[in-house]
Order: structure tokens, then C-alpha cells, then sequence
């Protein structure tokens, strides 16, 4: 996971939320971030307009693999390099 990403997906988050974006790490759970299930909708078009991907919330596991702030971000650059046509060494499949 790139420091970018995450700092951009944690700034997202505290604005969504109110949190300061200092408390909000990669482990920080996405319902320690005080994000519920319509957030997490919101926040999947946010990133998917973002970053210029598509994150498939449809499927079953996508929202079961995201359970941290850091597994967004890791799901983020997965995406991003795919679709740039790079590898990763990141263990998650693309969504």
C-alpha cells in the first residue's frame, strides 16, 4: 500500500466521519473509523471516482476482505496498477 493512497483514503474518511485523520491508521478498522455500510457505499464511489477504477461491490466478499482502512488502500493500488497494466506483490485479488 502506497503512502499516498492510504493518507487519501484516511483524509476521505475523516472528513466523512469527523475523526481526526492523525488517530486513523492502517489498521484502523473501518467501523473503529466510525464507517457503517452506507458509508462504506459512499466511500467506494468516492474511490472509484477517485482513482479512476472500479471496485465490484457487488460481490459477496468485497466488503468481507475491507476491513481495515489498510485493506482499501492495498485494494486501491491493486486496482490502479492493473488497470496501469503493473504488477503487484500484494496478495489481495482484484475486485
Amino acid at each position: 500500500m502506497s503512502q499516498s493512497t492510504f493518507t487519501r483514503i484516511a483524509d476521505y474518511i475523516a472528513k466523512q466521519t469527523g475523526k481526526d485523520p492523525s488517530q486513523i491508521t492502517a489498521e484502523t478498522s473501518l467501523e473503529e473509523a466510525g464507517i457503517d455500510s452506507f458509508d462504506f457505499i459512499e466511500l467506494v464511489f468516492q474511490i472509484e471516482e477517485e482513482f479512476g477504477i472500479h471496485v465490484d461491490h457487488n460481490q459477496n466478499d468485497v466488503a468481507s476482505r475491507l476491513k481495515s482502512v489498510g485493506d482499501i488502500a492495498a485494494l486501491i493500488d491493486e486496482l490502479v496498477a492493473a488497470k496501469s497494466g503493473k504488477t503487484t506483490d500484494s496478495p489481495n485479488e482484484a475486485a
